[in-house]
């Protein structure tokens, strides 16, 4: 497959090619700093800015550097993938953007920060990928740009003559992609928008979001299947395309529970449209429940299938340095996998919300977790301790009903929520961590 070729090929240049990486360091005011320590934690390689604020180190896209200002408090930074000339890495000082906090760590409407505000534009998505600074996609007046941020301020702009985008994507190999809702654009920065390839979405999911684990003589995706009752690590050889199971996790009586609708929902069609329109005994289903929707009591019955009865069991995956980790809040463990299967770690869950269907955030700086339920008009954010498995509340997002596209980075909560003139805009919260 072309897409997936090219993924691969793309993957292997970042990993493989160190080049030196040159910037500036400027405070809030502009002035350059001298003296900050600047460490790769990729390669370990260090170095310190000199007095005009430069500093050169070996680094590769993707890289996070830490830059310790003299006196100041330390910071991240993510060498970006794109082709620029010049670089300036602003920093600001904890103090002037410290958000007041109590004890519980409720976040009201009047502590959150908003991140961008731009006039008549509404932030579809983004992607915090380093201080300070976002690559964010908007939508003006029913045109779509990418805009590279800091402090309010525009950086970089491109057009993008690409309509309907839903997300922005980075896959495991450090790629980015404009995720539509029938197609998905690989794309690089460089002094313009470059558009590599395009696949279907459907086959983008299938094939390169579900990717864990790389290590370039194969790869692990995790699929879900059995009305998403069942989880799947499957292994696949890059030489041969082999492939096979390395991890199964399986509700079963989930499972019986949404056959036995799913088969009702059949039923109940079958009883139900004559055999001269009925596209299941003509041969020509699709096995999409949709196209089954004929009277209300079908589209009901589909609607509760879709969004109650194959709701995916709670489990998500991540890559973890050399091996693939697995948060299980339905059987409330946590594993660590070997990239064939086996196990090298279980932790038991402290989770005192049975009922509640997290969604897990990766924070990508400081490799903490955090979880919450997208189905609470409150976000309460939790932060899971991979070695004891205790959930420690760390954020009440007070004052906001169901905002959207949550991401955690550099230990901030980051969020797209309506302002008062009804568009979305992107606002963050400190995480007390």
């Amino acid at each position: 497959m072309k897409y997936l070729a090219t993924i691969f090929l793309l993957s292997l240049i970042n990993f493989a090619i160190s080049q030196e990486f040159s910037a500036i360091i400027l405070d809030a005011d502009d002035q350059p700093e001298m003296g900050a320590q600047v460490l790769n934690i990729t390669n370990q390689k260090n170095t310190v800015s000199k007095k005009d604020g430069l500093f050169i180190i070996e680094a590769s896209p993707g890289d996070s550097l830490k830059i310790s200002p003299i006196k100041k408090d330390p910071f991240f930074y993510v060498v970006p993938n794109f082709l620029s000339s010049d670089y300036e890495i602003y920093f600001i000082n904890s103090e002037d953007e410290k958000i007041q906090q109590i004890q519980g760590v409720t976040i009201t409407s009047n502590k959150i920060k908003p991140v961008v505000e731009r006039f008549n534009a509404n932030v579809i998505d983004y992607i915090p990928f380093k201080n300070g600074r976002l690559l964010t996609v908007c939508s003006l007046r029913n045109k779509f740009k990418l805009y590279i941020e800091a402090n309010d301020e525009v950086i970089e702009e491109f057009e993008v003559d690409i309509k309907n985008i839903e997300e922005l994507f980075i896959d495991i190999f450090g790629n980015y992609h404009l995720v539509c809702k029938d197609s998905t654009y690989q794309i690089v920065l460089s002094e313009e928008l470059i558009q590599l390839d395009v696949i279907p979405t459907d086959v983008f999911n299938d094939n390169i979001r579900n990717i864990v684990y790389n290590d370039h003589e194969s790869i692990v995706s995790s699929i879900f299947s059995n009305h998403n009752k069942a989880f799947r690590l499957i292994k696949s050889s890059s030489k041969d395309g082999r492939k096979k199971i390395i991890h199964t996790i399986v509700d079963i009586e989930a499972l019986k529970q949404a056959n036995k609708f799913y088969n009702l929902i059949i039923t109940t069609y079958m009883n139900t449209v004559r055999e001269e329109y009925n596209i299941i005994s003509n041969g020509i289903w699709t096995g999409d429940l949709t196209h089954l929707i004929d009277g209300q009591k079908i589209r009901e019955m589909v609607i509760w299938y879709n969004t109650v009865e194959s709701k995916k069991i709670n489990v998500h995956t991540f890559p973890f340095k050399d091996s693939i980790l697995i948060i299980d809040f339905d059987n409330l463990h946590i594993k660590l996998l070997g990239k064939n299967g086996e196990t090298y770690k279980q932790t038991a869950i402290n989770n005192p919300f049975t009922k509640k269907k997290f969604t897990v955030l990766l924070d990508p700086i400081t490799d903490n977790y955090f979880c919450y339920d997208p189905n609470d008009a409150i976000i309460e954010m939790y932060q899971i301790d991979l070695n004891s498995g205790e959930l420690s509340p760390c954020l009440t997002l007070d004052g906001v009903a169901y905002p959207k596209k949550l991401k955690v980075f550099n230990g901030w909560l980051y969020f797209i929520d309506l302002n008062n003139a009804s568009f979305n805009k992107l606002y963050r919260a400190k995480l007390d961590n």
